[in-house]
């Protein structure tokens, strides 16, 4: 939690990335100092900043966590037999789209392997074991990890059934449109709206694209969504063919130490198999 305050600078931050509320960090942090019997952070109208112990205490709690990650990479990787539990990390939208009857299928043909799923826009770190294996869209995926690109995913236009019957979504200034909010956290999208001159008719935003789906469906306007997703949605229009700019590869990531470990290896050839080199 140190860290995770230093990186964000305040505790409403930190509580938001944490999915607590601000009371709840800020007991949190005051139960470290009082244990440790020192000062963490200097507080400030501007934020939290790290005192000399603040800064001690995470390069502590960073090599802890680095030799604790080495050793059970090391324990998992000896596994072989194909049971146990796997951690795999991908999208909301993933999940929604085709992984979910993908995951289905091989739980009856491995039943002795139970799946936790971690969604979310934030990439775990797989070097901390904070997942096992890793189901992403990525442009430039980190060298240190074992990785297969194993399909594309294309984006295009939609809007609801009948909104923009004879019009030009990208011409028409009459149209209004969904798009990113700050913290949506894939660049190449808002330089997509920005380059083509429809970011001054966003007049409602969210920061994931179930949410951009969700609104689009319900006729707020006019978004760019997967189209693996938003094809199989009754009452979706997809006005354009897919942009070529946005086309994102998918990625399957995990740690190096971890490419014996049955289980793992296991859903990994599974999901492969069942997405390879497809446009999703």
């Amino acid at each position: 939690m140190i860290r995770l305050i230093a990186a964000a600078g305040t505790l409403a931050e930190a509580a938001r990335q944490l999915s607590i509320n601000h009371a709840t960090v800020f007991r949190r942090l005051n139960r470290i100092e009082e244990n440790l019997g020192v000062r963490l952070f200097d507080r400030s109208r501007t934020g939290y900043v790290l005192t000399s112990a603040g800064e001690l205490a995470i390069d502590h709690a960073e090599r802890v966590a680095d030799e604790l990650a080495a050793f059970e990479n090391k324990v998992v990787g000896t596994e072989q037999t194909p049971a146990g539990t796997v951690r795999l990390t991908t999208t909301d939208t993933l999940l929604a789209g085709p992984v979910g009857s993908i995951l289905c299928r091989f739980r009856q043909l491995y039943p002795k392997i139970d799946v936790e799923i971690v969604t979310s826009n934030t990439v775990a770190n797989l070097e901390r074991r904070e997942a096992d294996l890793a189901l992403r869209p990525a442009r430039n995926p980190s060298a240190s990890l074992l990785g297969r690109r194993i399909g594309k995913i294309e984006l295009a236009i939609y809007a609801q059934h009948g909104l923009a019957t004879g019009l030009d979504p990208l011409s028409s200034d009459v149209l209004e449109w969904i798009g990113p909010e700050d913290g949506f956290g894939d660049p190449a999208l808002a330089a997509w709206f920005a380059s083509n001159e429809v970011e001054q008719r966003v007049h409602v935003r969210t920061n994931t694209l179930m949410g951009m789906l969700a609104l689009t469906a319900s006729g707020n306007g006019f978004s760019v969504l997967p189209t693996y997703l938003a094809n199989s949605i009754a009452g979706l229009e997809q006005l354009s063919p897919p942009i070529p700019e946005l086309t994102i590869d998918l990625w399957l990531l995990r740690h190096p130490a971890l490419r014996e470990t049955a289980r793992i290896q296991a859903l990994a050839d599974f999901l492969a198999k069942a997405l390879s080199m497809k446009t999703v």
